[in-house]
């Protein structure tokens, strides 16, 4: 396994030594073979978009489909990029900014920890390197030590290790903050009355034996989540934000925070995931191509 690692680990980290603009050329080379050649999950993708815009045209589920591909080409590439950027390279890159830190910066002060939700929505990768991001005058209130940043574990033990290297390029290897969801429980345990932030992926479909909630309409139809991430908040009484990576006009990311409550304690996990996939939706609806669609999306419903 180690040697396997190291081959596919020196491979990726020496194409992500070349320009960004080098690998959006590639994208579009990989989005057409994806789309055009190999129909990756084309199926998946044309029924998720039906299902989730019934009042759109064929053609516009087309159109929608096929930016999406080009997404996921994106996704692709960035990855292999991000795993050989430094903090400095992210931060001079300008690939993602913060649009509102000060909101951000505001409930951590205020709180005795903060879970971040976030989604499918924009590159998610790009979270390894979430303190490069911030242009403004505000000052982020806490650092890598403070934070936490969940992931669900590969089955490949190779794989699972290359994208946790990757991930964590930024903020460098020894960086203790990157867990899988089944540690966040005893992390928040063993932390608790320490002030952290836990950015905490969302919106995969509920791992086997999760805890599970029904919500009631999102994206036009009955969808089943985890509650996980809205227990930890109501347990402990973490404030909760929601983090959407938007998509910027000349192609980079902007990164948006707003706030679904102060206190998780005040409402209910199946409230607090109603209100995630509420303004999940609306996001979504204004750049449908910036979401993840090849994932079944609504497995559990068929």
């Amino acid at each position: 396994m180690k040697i396997g690692y190291l081959l596919i680990r020196g491979a990726l980290k020496t194409l992500g030594c070349l320009p960004l603009k080098f690998h959006y050329a590639c994208a579009k080379v990989i989005s057409f073979i994806l789309c055009d050649i190999v129909r990756y999950r084309r199926n998946v993708v044309m029924i998720n978009l039906s299902r989730a815009f019934p009042t759109k045209r064929y053609d516009e589920i087309v159109d929608i489909a096929r930016k999406s591909y080009d997404h996921l080409a994106r996704l692709i590439v960035e990855m292999i990029w991000f795993g050989a950027s430094s903090e400095k390279r992210l931060h001079d890159s300008h690939i993602a900014e913060f649009k509102n830190p000060e909101l951000l910066a505001e409930v951590y002060e205020k709180s005795s920890s903060v879970l971040v939700l976030n989604s499918h929505l924009g590159n998610w990768e790009i979270t390894g390197g979430f303190f490069c991001y911030n242009y403004s005058d505000t000052k982020i209130p806490f650092g890598y030590s403070d934070s936490y940043v969940v992931y669900k574990g590969l089955r490949s033990p190779v794989w699972n290790d290359v994208f946790a290297a990757s991930r964590k390029s930024a903020a460098g290897q020894d960086y203790k903050g990157y867990i899988e969801s089944n540690m966040v429980i005893r992390e928040a345990v063993r932390n608790r009355g320490v002030k952290k932030i836990y950015i905490f992926p969302t919106d995969q479909s509920p791992y086997a034996g999760a805890s599970v909630h029904h919500v009631k309409d999102f994206m036009h139809q009955r969808t089943v989540t985890m509650t996980g991430a809205g227990q930890l908040a109501h347990k402990f009484g973490w404030a909760v934000m929601e983090m959407f990576i938007n998509l910027r006009e000349d192609g980079g990311y902007e990164i948006e925070f707003e706030k679904i409550c102060d206190d998780g304690s005040q409402l209910s996990p199946e409230d607090i995931m109603n209100l995630f996939y509420e303004k999940l939706q609306v996001r979504i609806e204004k750049q449908p191509w910036n979401y993840n669609w090849t994932h079944k999306r609504w497995k559990n419903n068929d």
